[in-house]
């Protein structure tokens, strides 16, 4: 939660934690906060990983990262940019500092994720290449909120009010909003492979998208693997299936696998 015109937002906190209760059915772990003079950031993590801390406090760049999901080329990264920590939220404040906002690109994983860049007060909320997670914003001339559920922004702002043009027609016709919208007047879907960019000293947003996956077609790999047999196309499918799983399988907890 960011506001542009309170004086202490901790005035809020009450009204911002009852919110928050509202999803706190995502995560089984304690409930995370922090709080500064004009925003609230609040986590409850679903644990997956002994070894993550979510949300971190990066005292070396000054940055709080939160990651909601995973990243699953962490040590390919790690190793590209010969910075290697077990925790993923260091070896990401270590990339943003390199790259800028655009480190994202480099991700691979199904992720929501913040950085609050505390030096720079600029805020950078971001989502996966396929948009695996959700990530809800809104935004008027002097809020910003991002949640993983609509509900906990309703009851913050007091009620939201339905976008009969984003919602009749569309469930009749697509069951589901225009891509980027909800049934909500300024709440809004961020897009997959999309960032926002918060100037908190300005209260500017800069929305953009940092991925397309065009970039994922390889015309030549294609043309090549319409030339294969079927048994070497099928090996090659094993392979990269393969290879997904054992990079999704990244943790020190028990795993099970549900077939449906």
């Amino acid at each position: 939660i960011f506001e542009k015109n309170v004086v202490n937002i901790k005035a809020n906190k009450e009204l911002i934690e009852d919110s928050f209760k509202k999803i706190a059915h995502r995560g089984n772990q304690n409930i995370d906060s922090h709080y500064d003079d004009k925003w609230a950031l609040l986590f409850k993590r679903l644990k997956t990983d002994s070894k993550q801390i979510q949300p971190y406090y990066c005292k070396k760049n000054n940055l709080i990262i939160a990651i909601d999901g995973e990243i699953y080329n962490q040590y390919e990264i790690s190793k590209s940019f010969d910075y290697f920590s077990e925790n993923i939220n260091e070896t990401i404040g270590h990339i943003y500092k390199k790259k800028g906002r655009n480190f994202t690109s480099l991700l691979n994983g199904m992720f929501a994720l913040v950085i609050i860049d505390l030096e720079k007060k600029k805020v950078i909320v971001s989502k996966d290449k396929l948009g695996l997670k959700p990530l809800f914003y809104y935004q008027d001339n002097d809020k910003f909120i991002f949640s993983s559920e609509i509900k906990a922004i309703g009851h913050y702002i007091g009620g939201l009010q339905i976008d009969y043009e984003n919602s009749i027609n569309s469930i009749f016709m697509a069951g589901r909003p225009p891509y980027g919208k909800t049934h909500f007047k300024k709440v809004n879907d961020l897009e997959q492979s999309s960032l926002i960019e918060l100037d908190m000293s300005i209260f500017k947003i800069r929305l953009e998208k940092y991925f397309d996956i065009s970039e994922w077609i390889d015309e030549n790999k294609y043309n090549y693997n319409k030339k294969v047999n079927q048994n070497d196309l099928a090996q090659i499918y094993y392979d990269a299936f393969h290879n997904i799983i054992k990079n999704y399988m990244n943790t020190d907890i028990s795993v099970g696998n549900l077939f449906s």
